[in-house]
Formats: C-alpha cells, sequence, structure tokens
C-alpha cells in the first residue's frame, strides 16, 4: 500500500500538479507583461491538450497586448515614440542627471514643411516626416530617446552628456544626416532643420521649462543659417 501510494502521489504530481504550476507561471509573467517561457508538452492526453491552447493562447494574448503597448507609446506615422510618452521620461531623466551626467533636451523642427506640404501635398509631407525620423534616429545613441513632439517637431532626449562639446558633436553628426537630399516620389528634396537644446540641470530641472527653453534655442537658429543649431545660453555655459 505504501509504495502504491508513493506511485499514485508521483504520478498525480507528473500529470496534474506541475501542469498546473506551469500554467500558473504562464498566468504570472503575462499579468507583469511578460514573454511567457516556451512549454515543453510531452503527454498527449487531456492535460496536455489543455497546455498546449493555453500556450497558444499565451503566446495570441502577448503578441497582441505588445502591439497595442506599442500603438499606444508611439507615433503612427513614423514610428518613434509619441508626445504622450514625452512628459513622464523628461520627468524621471532629470531626477537621475547631474553636473557630470547633464541631461539634453534636442527640439527638432523641419525648416519650411508647411510650404513643402502645400506645394506637394501631404503624401510627401508624411514620407519626409518618416524619413526625417529615420535619420533622426539614426544619428543617436542606442539609449538616447526620439520622440514626436508636433506635426513638423521632434524631441531627442540625450542622457550623460560630460561636457558642452560632445553635445556639440552629436548635433553636428546629426545635421550631416541631412546632407544628401531626400528622394521621394521622383521628387529630390533638399531638407534642413532648425535645432535648439537645453540641458539640466545648467538651464532648468523642471521639465516644461526646459522643454520651453529648448523650443526658444531653436527659433533663435531658425533666423540664423538654415540647418542650424543654438544651445540656449544663461551665461553659465562652460565648454
Amino acid at each position: 500500500m505504501l509504495i502504491l501510494l508513493v506511485f499514485c502521489a508521483f504520478y498525480i504530481n507528473a500529470k496534474l500538479f506541475k501542469p498546473l504550476k506551469l500554467l500558473i507561471q504562464n498566468t504570472d509573467q503575462l499579468e507583469k507583461g511578460e514573454k511567457p517561457k516556451t512549454l515543453t508538452i510531452s503527454s498527449h492526453d487531456e492535460i496536455g491538450y489543455v497546455l498546449k491552447r493555453f500556450a497558444r493562447m499565451s503566446d495570441i494574448i502577448y503578441e497582441r497586448t505588445s502591439k497595442l503597448n506599442f500603438q499606444a507609446s508611439h507615433d503612427h506615422l513614423t514610428g518613434v515614440l509619441n508626445r504622450t510618452e514625452l512628459k513622464p521620461a523628461l520627468k524621471h531623466a532629470i531626477t537621475t542627471c547631474s553636473e557630470d551626467n547633464k541631461l539634453a533636451v534636442i527640439f527638432i523642427d523641419i525648416n519650411k514643411f508647411k510650404k513643402l506640404n502645400d506645394e506637394y501635398g501631404h503624401l510627401i509631407g508624411d514620407k519626409v516626416l518618416i524619413e526625417t525620423a529615420k535619420r533622426i534616429t539614426s544619428s543617436v545613441r542606442a539609449d538616447d530617446d526620439v520622440y514626436r513632439y508636433g506635426a513638423d517637431e521632434f524631441v531627442i532626449i540625450t542622457h550623460n552628456i560630460a561636457k558642452y562639446r560632445h553635445i556639440n558633436a552629436m548635433i553636428t553628426h546629426l545635421l550631416a544626416c541631412f546632407d544628401n537630399p531626400f528622394v521621394l516620389e521622383q521628387l529630390t528634396l533638399n531638407i534642413s532643420l532648425s535645432i535648439g537644446v537645453a540641458l539640466a540641470p545648467d538651464h532648468n530641472l523642471d521639465h516644461q521649462e526646459l522643454l520651453r527653453l529648448a523650443d526658444q534655442a531653436m527659433y533663435h537658429a531658425k533666423h540664423e543659417l538654415k540647418n542650424s543649431y543654438h544651445i540656449y545660453n544663461n551665461h553659465n555655459q562652460e565648454d
């Protein structure tokens, strides 16, 4: 009887409790937004059938949730992060910056975009925005974040800037990415940018004020030569 009871316990554990434990673990991962682990299913009975159905359902739920999360946080046209995500990300980033690891808010505007949109139509305008987002994204570091802020405006949050010359080098590289014209629908378009920069903690530690100062610096750049940039100046800059 004792041997039989031990055998039954092992059998029930293998056939029922282990599968239930796997189901619970995968459910916990789904609730956290994590991708469930792949289930290794060897049995072909009713429990095995349930596990296979659950594994397929888990994958579908995870893929749909991931897609919805992406759509909620990213701009539908360009694929970069949207304006809704900017405020909480910037507020958090400000709390982690310091004099030795500055935070830069880079405000970007496409020059004469409205004129381009009116002349060539919204289809070309959208393609210009898509290509602009691609070139901006390709120019930044892996840990920097790109946001679409307005119709023709983008914002980059750049972390761990030690010196002003580092931001100068980064923006020079960004502007160089627009030296080559856009070739769209048999059109060759020269696209230029105006860029403004504000830094934390140097210029401000309030996220809204930091954006305003970067925007102000961008308008200063727009009144200079095209395809130029300006770092907000509060007379406390260091090289």
